[in-house]
């Protein structure tokens, strides 16, 4: 999800001065921030499919300005992760700026784009330990502090799900296609809408995130991008369930009516958590029209 990383290419207008003239630390996190913004533009621009170029979803534009590409995003990415451990190598000036807490942030996001969540979580946690302390106004850089360990999630989730539905069967005999269905059943009770407190699943990172954004979001901006984050995943949420379906009337399971009263409340259970989400979405675009509003048009068009 594309999006996720398109946030951090803002440079708030007060520190570009800052970030020109200093030395040490504060330097090389700015210059770190100028690299993963460059990452992000990369992306952007390369990613075949990528549904973050659609203009129904530019509300993130107001985070960041342009910049030019990098040509190699994740050679970009991983500049940005040695700028920034050479700049927390020598936390003093960071700390006196304020851009302590920040730099874990940004940190913790070039460790999500490089997959490397359990490292992305660690400097979140940071992060937050500081905001904490600090009682620091990041409208920006708190918010995410606290997303990103759902945002991490949400990656893995879909990794995951794309891997195991390239593995559909070319075979189209009924027993194939039933296995099949097992695996994105078992997959889908997994990581779909597991409630447990340690489940990894769609269901804890969208509320997750729903408490994010009220608890931490303040702007309007902030809000609308973390709703986008939401709709991106529900969107693979829905894929998921999609193939699932299809592999099941496949497979012939749901002859059985254990089988077809699971799928049927399965599917109600999306449909009920997917209006939601579209109410939440319409509340957060009121000021742009609601579900009139060009974001919420684009997601209702592809779901």
């Amino acid at each position: 999800m594309l999006l996720l990383s398109r946030i951090y290419r803002v440079l708030p207008v007060l520190w570009i001065g800052l970030f020109l003239t200093a030395c040490g630390s504060v330097k090389d996190y700015g210059e770190a921030m100028t690299a993963f913004s460059e990452a992000a533009a990369a992306e952007n621009l390369t990613t075949v499919g990528n549904i973050e170029n659609d203009p129904a979803v530019g509300g993130v534009e107001a985070f960041y300005p342009s910049v030019k590409p990098a040509e190699n995003p994740s050679v970009a990415y991983l500049r940005s992760l040695e700028l920034l451990n050479k700049a927390l190598g020598n936390p003093t000036d960071l700390a006196q700026e304020q851009l302590l807490a920040p730099a874990y942030v940004l940190r913790g996001m070039s460790h999500w784009k490089l997959a490397d969540y359990a490292a992305a979580q660690r400097d979140a946690a940071e992060a937050r330990r500081i905001f904490r302390e600090t009682a620091q106004d990041a409208p920006r850089d708190k918010p995410l502090a606290y997303a990103l360990d759902h945002l991490t999630v949400l990656d893995s989730i879909r990794g995951q799900m794309l891997t195991l539905l390239a593995t559909q069967p070319e075979d189209e005999a009924t027993a194939a296609q039933k296995d099949h269905y097992g695996e994105l059943k078992a997959f889908y009770q997994a990581h779909a809408t597991a409630t447990g407190s340690d489940a990894l699943s769609w269901h804890n990172a969208l509320a997750g995130l729903d408490q994010t954004i009220e608890e931490q979001a303040r702007t309007p901006q902030m809000k609308q991008y973390l709703r986008n984050v939401q709709m991106s995943a529900l969107r693979n949420w829905v894929q998921l369930f999609d193939a699932m379906n299809s592999a099941g009337q496949r497979g012939a399971v749901f002859q059985s009516d254990a089988e077809l009263a699971w799928i049927e409340k399965a599917e109600t259970d999306l449909g009920e958590r997917k209006a939601e989400l579209f109410d939440q979405l319409a509340k957060s675009m009121q000021a742009e029209g609601g579900k009139e509003s060009p974001v919420y048009r684009f997601w209702s068009n592809i779901m």
